[in-house]
């Protein structure tokens, strides 16, 4: 019996694991089919004016194949994903979700160093400065922002602390 025509092959969305927010991934370096998925995008159903009619290939997407980036948005209801690089640049650009692959991201092992209301010291370019932690945002591959943890700083200001090199304890607080 010839198994290969009996069964049907798995389709290409069907192999794929869905981007999770706030998570890492590749935009796919194969510009012929990332293209072909662009231009089979379904057409935006909103009636904004000034709306372009979704997601568009161009030679801005163009540029960006083959690089990471970190989930900011997904919209289920055209498939497409909104993707900030990483790199020579930081561009924000929607890619048909079939044009990006989630990647290895060290960051998903780590859990939480701080927790809210600890005072902490947050590197500035002024150098350290104290705050308190308002919010935890990643707890391992659950995450809830683009970034760890959210500060105010005893200036008064509101900081998003993008690394964790960047925050440490105070000691004796």
């Amino acid at each position: 019996k010839d198994f290969a025509k009996s069964e049907p092959r798995p389709s290409e969305e069907e192999l794929r694991k869905p981007p999770q927010l706030f998570h890492r991934v590749r935009l796919l370096p194969d510009k012929s089919l990332v293209q072909q998925w662009f231009d089979s995008a379904k057409p935006c159903q909103c009636n904004r004016p000034g709306c372009t009619g979704g997601v568009m290939w161009s030679s801005r997407a163009e540029k960006h194949l083959g690089r990471e980036g970190l989930v900011l948005q997904i919209d289920n209801s055209d498939d497409t994903v909104l993707v900030e690089t990483s790199g020579p640049c930081d561009c924000k650009i929607w890619y048909p979700r079939l044009a990006l692959m989630p990647v290895y991201d060290p960051d998903l092992e780590d859990t939480p160093e701080f927790n809210v209301d600890d005072v902490v010291e947050c590197k500035m370019q002024s150098g350290w400065e104290r705050g308190v932690v308002k919010e935890v945002l990643w707890h391992g591959t659950r995450r809830q922002g683009p970034v760890p943890y959210t500060v105010k700083l005893d200036s008064g200001s509101s900081i998003f602390v993008p690394n964790v090199n960047l925050i440490r304890s105070v000691r004796g607080a």
